[in-house]
């Protein structure tokens, strides 16, 4: 499993192949990809893309259960729709 230099790696990566991609969308000030936890109010200009990877852990008492679908407040479920009786088979 990785840890936090892989991650570290990885978003450096990212954030230079963004930023070289981002080039092109204005020769004055192009937009720039930059890491940030944006635990502080992203500056700008330039225009900026932040990107904060972090790792996640799987919660292995959860694994092997089926996903569960919930609707929101206050929606109620949609009614099943049937084949007519020509098309059964």
């Amino acid at each position: 499993m990785g840890d936090f230099g892989v991650i570290a790696d990885v978003s450096s990566v990212v954030v230079n192949a963004l930023t070289r991609s981002l080039r092109g969308l204005s020769r004055v000030e192009p937009p720039v990809a930059e890491l940030n936890d944006l635990s502080e109010t992203v500056q700008t200009p330039p225009p900026k893309l932040t990107v904060f990877l972090y790792e996640i852990a799987e919660d292995p008492a959860s694994r092997n259960r089926p996903p569960v679908r919930s609707l929101p407040p206050g929606r109620r479920p949609s009614a099943s729709r049937r084949w007519p009786c020509c098309c059964a088979t």
